[in-house]
């Protein structure tokens, strides 16, 4: 893939870190020039550089160019990455003491979301403060489909119960992509990111809910 000389210049940092309990890895992107959070997310433990892979692809994609170099914390992910995405950015290998802050912050915010979503669907014991979360979240996302604002929360509504799902659980699967949304602003602070939230949105199926 080759760079566009007329974009400055940044280094994304790739995140890979365990879960608690096990099993899972908590993923992130983030772009060292201004702290944005590109994208977070987890995956089973086997696949964990495979879905940061794809997540990096993504999100080149929504930019329309790479960055100038990949940083990753581990010399095996980096040739697992490499292999994935062919030709590109140079990786190099080791965090700085700044990117481990930035590694910590991310998943923070996917722990924070991980541990409330297994929880529900689990059916445990959820502690008041995930409640009061959840119930604002719901309260955000009825208020964007009453205002329209964005479009897509309640088109992706209509979609999600015109494939199979209960109003409720459409409603859930939309707080969970906002929940997410809003934990990536809160842990790197910067503006909430209301295009990546839309294309979030646009890729639920009814199978997520």
């Amino acid at each position: 893939m080759t760079l566009d000389p007329e974009q400055p210049r940044e280094t994304w940092i790739g995140i890979v870190r365990p879960l608690p309990g096990g099993g899972r890895l908590a993923l992130a992107w983030v772009r060292r020039r201004d702290e944005w959070l590109a994208e977070v997310g987890t995956a089973a433990a086997a696949d964990g550089v495979g879905e940061l892979g794809r997540m990096y692809l993504a999100a080149v994609a929504r930019r329309g160019h790479p960055p100038d170099r990949l940083n990753l914390e581990d010399v095996t992910h980096a040739a697992q990455l490499r292999a994935l995405i062919g030709d590109g950015p140079a990786i190099d290998v080791g965090f700085d003491q700044r990117a481990s802050e930035l590694c910590d912050a991310a998943v923070s915010a996917v722990e924070i979301t991980t541990d409330a979503e297994s929880m529900l669907a689990a059916d445990q014991v959820v502690p008041p403060h995930v409640e009061r979360m959840y119930a604002s979240m719901y309260e955000a996302v009825e208020l964007q489909i009453r205002e329209g604002d964005p479009p897509e929360a309640g088109q992706t509504a209509d979609r999600l119960m015109a494939a199979g799902a209960s109003r409720g659980h459409a409603i859930h699967a939309i707080a969970v992509v906002l929940m997410r949304e809003m934990g990536a602003a809160v842990a790197t602070d910067r503006p909430f990111d209301t295009a990546a939230y839309v294309a979030a949105l646009q890729s639920l199926t009814a199978d997520q809910t």
